[in-house]
């Protein structure tokens, strides 16, 4: 078994080794970056706080009745401040080199300066580290990938971004990101592409994010361990382009099985216990069929984009006697719609927006089986899948700064929007070449009232 493991590794290294050899007369070094300020204000309606009249301590012998207005989201832990307004000034850095080996193989990635000791899409803010030899940030690469023209197709691995449609599911624009192997191979006005992960465990232990697949049993001890990896774990897609039209459909499907054998236990415990079942372990296998499919259309003036996504996922819990809330097996059934529509009229663009997505589902004061929004039972899961990109050039306050006031951030920390029906509109004009003027309107109601 170890001689063939060994022949394996040496096999791959060699195909490597081929691509990356053959003759070149120097490595092609290009680069693309941005230095991004801001600087933001932020004021409320009225003076009477967004917990009451200031300094009246509404709870039991609490300690905050001096703050009173709720001005961020997830970007700082403090986001309550003891006046009526707010601001802040920061700036971060991306850095995006692309090394060209050779005509058919291309390394790139993302390189990014924001604030010291914290890896997750993190702000220089002023003054945090002032002095000519103090460093702001370490610096981190967030994202590094390859790319190899075969025969057969283009061949990606690494972490790089993943965005597929209008953004309403698969948001690489601005957090997500697949690991995947993936190739992918034109045929005529067609893109078909396939992709799997050779080893994916679904455990806790990130070193951001927590467990993205919201574990209900324990995880496993180590990340190589085979027991507690997703069995199956593929995805497919096909993009249609043909002049001002482009239509795609995606589709993956993964499974994993969590069994006893995950629990670490004492060994040889004095006395040795009675033989009986574990009252307190609880097995899971789950599996998940996510994807999408969508449309859009330009010509130049007229625009049209249209999307349909969904997540059906299934969580059947073994040892009845385990202490766990019902139901049991648990059902997600998610659809999310989107619909864009607009123009471009010389320096001006109109633009128009109606979005889904649904929210939980109480009967009878209790959560039934079928879900029919994720992040009831999977909630990291569902940053994952946020629609940043969708509702951003739409909306700053509701969306992007409070999450839809429903704590909806993405792998970015930046908001989006679920549970809600929403209405948008956006007016832009361009004064000048480098100079945008917009204004926004939105609009959003609650899908659901399935919160108790």
């Amino acid at each position: 078994m170890r001689t063939k493991r060994l022949a394996f590794i040496a096999a791959g290294c060699l195909a490597w080794i081929a691509l990356l050899g053959s003759p070149s007369l120097g490595w092609e070094f290009g680069m693309t970056g941005s230095m991004n300020w801001y600087t933001e204000y932020y004021t409320q309606a009225g003076d009477k706080g967004f917990f009451g009249p200031y300094n009246v301590d509404n709870g039991f012998l609490t300690t905050t009745a001096n703050l009173n207005y709720w001005w961020n989201g997830a970007r700082l832990a403090q986001n309550l401040v003891t006046g009526a307004d707010a601001s802040r000034s920061y700036f971060y850095v991306l850095i995006e080199p692309t090394v060209t080996i050779n005509p058919a193989v291309k390394l790139r990635g993302r390189y990014r300066l924001g604030q010291w000791n914290n890896p997750q899409a993190s702000y220089y803010y002023t003054q945090d580290s002032p002095g000519t030899d103090n460093a702001l940030s370490e610096g981190q690469w967030t994202m590094f990938w390859g790319t190899a023209v075969l025969p057969w197709g283009s061949l990606g691995i690494g972490k790089r971004p993943w965005k597929f449609g209008t953004g309403l599911q698969y948001d690489g624009t601005d957090g997500l990101t697949t690991e995947s192997v993936v190739l992918s191979a034109p045929y005529g006005p067609l893109d078909i592409g396939v992709a799997f992960y050779p080893h994916r465990p679904a455990r806790r232990g990130a070193t951001i994010t927590v467990d993205p697949y919201d574990l209900v049993a324990p995880q496993y001890f180590n990340h190589a361990d085979k027991s507690g990896a997703l069995g199956t774990d593929v995805l497919l897609y096909t993009v249609y382009n043909n002049g001002p039209l482009q239509m795609g459909i995606l589709g993956s499907y993964g499974r994993y099985h969590i069994g006893p054998e995950a629990a670490l236990r004492s060994p040889n415990p004095l006395p040795p216990p009675p033989p009986q079942p574990d009252a307190s372990f609880v097995g899971q296998d789950s599996a998940y069929f996510h994807g999408t499919a969508f449309m859009k259309y330009n010509t130049g003036t007229f625009f049209f984009n249209a999307e349909a996504a969904w997540l059906y996922w299934t969580d059947r819990l073994s040892n009845p006697s385990a202490a766990q809330a019902p139901p049991n097996p648990r059902y997600t059934e998610q659809w999310r719609y989107m619909a864009e529509t607009g123009c471009v009229l010389g320096p001006g663009k109109v633009g128009l927006l109606f979005a889904w997505t649904p929210g939980p589902d109480r009967r009878n004061f209790n959560l039934i089986d079928r879900q029919s929004a994720a992040f009831v039972y999977h909630p990291t899961y569902d940053t994952f899948l946020g629609n940043f990109d969708v509702f951003r050039p739409y909306s700053f306050l509701l969306g992007y700064n409070y999450g839809g006031g429903f704590n909806a951030y993405n792998l970015s920390l930046d908001g989006y929007i679920r549970d809600a029906w929403v209405l948008g509109a956006r007016v832009d004009y361009a004064v000048a070449a480098n100079l945008n003027c917009y204004a926004t309107f939105l609009w959003a109601e609650r899908t659901s009232n399935g919160y108790g």
